[in-house]
């Protein structure tokens, strides 16, 4: 039985050991192949520097760049293959191994030192992003303008004793996107959620006090061109370090908002009249007397901050409505709203200041300009 057992465990050991060898095999082929990558490499190198380059262009074969584990060292077969491949004057082989190292590194910088064959080579392809995505979050204190007031009571000519908006603070949030057109000038849209209240309070018939509070939700979408004082794209080891990675900017657009709610609270107190009266009301939807469609004037500054690929962003907006708020056939529609609180909507246009900061990546495809090598 005991020789029987050892029969059929003898075959099975014998299998296990023939693949652990060649496990191991291939374990020390490829490390022993990866370590003459590394070999190959400095071999390139010097024999770059004895001007040897069909040589260099045999030894920086594809197949052993493909075994290198190290970015950088991958990196260093690329820029010397376009360089080997320039004197040779073989620029499409050139063109395939820029292609290569701005696939591998889209932000690779050279030094000042570098040789001006590369440099010119190098300015012959677009290093700017295809599409920079982002997230903003911030904060935002509304102005209202009056542009018409009513009221249940007398109003006045000029304005004054026709009541009082004071602004709170709001949210927004917004998933961005920024096309490059040159190193100055970038396409900049977004869509956005936003949330602002203000509250209005005015003195009626010289015994009533009102106080109005209104808080809106709405979609933003703005489209607007921005302009660069600095370059968030220049991709060279001798730029300063802190100061080339700021990038200050202007822009300015449009913006269209599509309300999504819009409900206040009003407070009605009567303190001087025979029978004191304390009202307030529950929420009430607003929206019916509210236009769904708002069209702002878009201005504002920044600043970027270059943070290895990806930047980050400081930013002020400005945004002014263009329009009435308020649904002029609407005005009179909340008939508790008037004669319980004494509140009837004056016409009214937003003003919005917001302050932002957010967080950019940009996506790039390596591609050469249309324009032919001389």
């Amino acid at each position: 039985m005991g020789y029987k057992i050892l029969l059929v465990i003898q075959p099975t050991i014998k299998k296990i050991i023939v693949c652990l060898s060649i496990l191991l095999f291939l374990n020390i082929s490829i490390v022993s192949a990866q370590a003459d990558c590394v070999d190959l490499i400095k071999r390139a190198e010097q024999a770059y520097q004895e001007g040897l380059l069909n040589q260099v262009k045999i030894i920086l074969n594809e197949e052993c760049v493909k075994q290198l584990v190290k970015k950088e060292d991958k990196l260093k077969a690329y820029n010397l293959s376009v360089l080997t491949n320039l004197y040779l004057n073989e620029k499409e082989d050139a063109k395939n191994s820029m292609l290569k190292l701005l696939t591998l590194e889209p932000e690779y910088m050279y030094d000042s030192t570098s040789p001006i064959e590369f440099q010119r080579f190098y300015d012959t392809f677009k290093v700017r992003p295809t599409i920079v995505v982002g997230v903003k979050l911030g904060v935002n204190m509304s102005e209202i303008q009056s542009l018409k007031a009513f009221s249940i009571d007398n109003t006045q000519p000029s304005g004054t004793g026709n009541g009082k908006f004071d602004s709170k603070i709001g949210i927004q949030f917004q998933v961005a996107a920024i096309i490059p057109i040159t190193k100055r000038l970038d396409i900049m849209t977004e869509i956005g959620y936003k949330r602002f209240s203000y509250q209005f309070s005015n003195r009626l018939f010289k015994f009533q006090s009102l106080r109005f509070t209104e808080t809106q939700a709405f979609l933003e979408l703005p489209l607007m061109l921005k302009f660069n004082f600095g370059n968030n794209y220049n991709f060279k080891k001798n730029r300063k370090p802190f100061l080339n990675k700021l990038n200050p900017y202007v822009f300015a657009g449009a913006s269209a908002t599509y309300l999504l709610s819009s409900t206040a609270i009003a407070i009605r107190n009567d303190t001087e009249s025979l029978t004191p009266l304390n009202l307030e009301s529950q929420p009430l939807d607003m929206k019916p007397q509210r236009n769904a469609l708002g069209y702002y004037a878009v201005g504002g500054l920044g600043i970027d901050y270059k943070s290895g690929r990806s930047f980050l962003n400081f930013e002020v907006r400005y945004h002014y409505g263009l329009q009435n708020a308020i649904k002029v056939e609407q005005r009179y529609g909340n008939q508790e709203l008037a004669f319980g609180y004494g509140y009837i909507d004056s016409d009214i246009a937003f003003r919005n200041l917001t302050i932002n900061v957010g967080y950019f990546y940009p996506f790039y495809k390596a591609r050469q300009k249309k324009t032919k090598l001389k």
